[in-house]
């Protein structure tokens, strides 16, 4: 393991590992994969075609699975969340009509779509339990899914190799030292769930 991070450190490098299904000190790509770029932005998606790293894919089969792989704490400050409104019962009753998981999702109005979709980033972005009535709905419409990981000891990020976090399914990045180098750049577009022991700027 890197010999530059504390004791505590590489302990909690290992603890998002383990929840990740990976030993202490696997990881799933080094700096030099970042090299063998060659000169431009390094792409990291969850679609293995798309990405200039190779994701390790994980199948997540339920909002509660994923919340454990990504979420922040229940007890986290939340106000920045938006939560969607109160579950219609109706709802429910068209998840408990339904013959199949297909139906129901062929029965979902835009509207009551666009809300199950909040209330699953509400799940895990902000305290679950204010959105636990749509838990059921949200593993009917959006599950089983995926989460994409990438593990690494140590990573620079330079000028000529900007990195370019690219939106699709969450993904979570588990380092242990990130070295920003000057005009280098880190750009997120979404559903990324980052930890890092130690951000070094040049």
């Amino acid at each position: 393991m890197n010999d530059k991070l504390t004791e505590t450190e590489a302990k909690a490098f290992a603890e998002v590992n383990q929840r990740l299904g990976m030993g202490p000190t696997d990881t799933t790509f080094t700096q030099e994969h970042m090299l063998a770029k060659g000169s431009g932005p390094v792409h990291m998606s969850s679609d293995p075609l798309a990405s200039h790293i190779p994701p390790k894919i994980i199948p997540v089969a339920s909002i509660a699975e994923m919340n454990k792989l990504v979420g922040i704490p229940d007890y986290y400050n939340d106000s920045h969340v938006d939560y969607p409104p109160p579950l219609p019962q109706e709802h429910l009753n068209q998840l408990t009509a339904a013959n199949s998981t297909e139906e129901f999702r062929q029965s979902v109005s835009p509207e009551m779509h666009e809300n199950i979709k909040k209330a699953a980033v509400a799940y895990v972005q902000g305290n679950s339990n204010k959105v636990k009535d749509y838990e059921p709905l949200i593993n009917a419409a959006m599950f089983p899914g995926k989460v994409a990981a990438f593990v690494a000891e140590n990573i620079t990020v330079t000028a000529e190799n900007p990195l370019i976090i690219m939106p699709g399914d969450p993904q979570v990045h588990n380092y242990g030292t990130i070295t920003v180098e000057p005009g280098g750049r880190i750009q997120v577009s979404e559903h990324v769930t980052l930890t890092c022991q130690q951000f070094i700027m040049e």
